[in-house]
């Protein structure tokens, strides 16, 4: 097949389907609960970097549970930053 040529009716419908179901996976979305069942208060907010080289970053959600303990739950990491 050359650049110039045609594409077959079949090969063009499969691409459009592809690209139709690539564009429906905008739609898609993932609920996630950041609080604890069983949470008492607000949360803290926890990060930690290394702001002088910029290697590496996380970001932790604590939360107070109503026995009285602590949890923490990881919410993002990055490493190499600026790298």
């Amino acid at each position: 097949m050359a650049l110039a040529d045609e594409v077959p009716p079949e090969v063009r419908r499969k691409w459009i389907a592809l690209f139709e179901e690539i564009n429906a996976l905008n739609n898609v979305k993932f609920e996630r609960c950041l609080t604890m069942p069983n949470a008492t208060g607000d949360p803290t907010l926890v990060v930690f970097c290394d702001s002088r080289l910029a290697f590496g970053a996380c970001a932790y959600m604590k939360w107070k549970l109503s026995e009285g303990s602590l949890v923490r739950d990881l919410l993002l990491q990055k490493q190499e930053l600026l790298h």
